[in-house]
């Protein structure tokens, strides 16, 4: 009797500790299930901000793109661009000239800097 007395506050400590156990797993329950609802308000939330942001790209997109193409940066942009590919284009028409005609002297290479340029 005296060993079925042991056995039973054994099972029933056991049992107080188990049922800890579990309180303490619901309440991580509740608290992971309660970040998910969170985080899912919050993707949602994300969704419709990134729709928003696709449609006001799309009726904005073309009016920046159309004043950046009017602004002075641009335009200095395509002008070196075009002032770098002319001087490439001089640089090779040159070494080709020298390259047939070894003989023939150029004066001055036209994209030097001169004195008077500089300031």
């Amino acid at each position: 009797m005296e060993r079925l007395s042991a056995e039973l506050a054994s099972y029933k400590s056991r049992r107080k500790g188990l049922e800890q156990e579990v309180d303490i797993l619901r309440y991580n329950l509740d608290g992971a299930l309660d970040d998910r609802a969170r985080l899912e308000g919050d993707v949602l939330s994300l969704i419709e901000a990134t729709v928003l942001l696709k449609s006001e790209l799309k009726a904005e997109g073309p009016k920046a793109v159309i004043a950046y193409k009017a602004s002075r940066g641009f335009e200095s942009g395509l002008e070196k661009i075009g002032r770098v590919s002319y001087e490439f284009g001089y640089r090779v028409a040159l070494e080709q000239l020298h390259g047939k005609h070894p003989e023939i002297e150029v004066e001055q290479d036209r994209f030097t800097e001169c004195p008077e340029e500089t300031m």
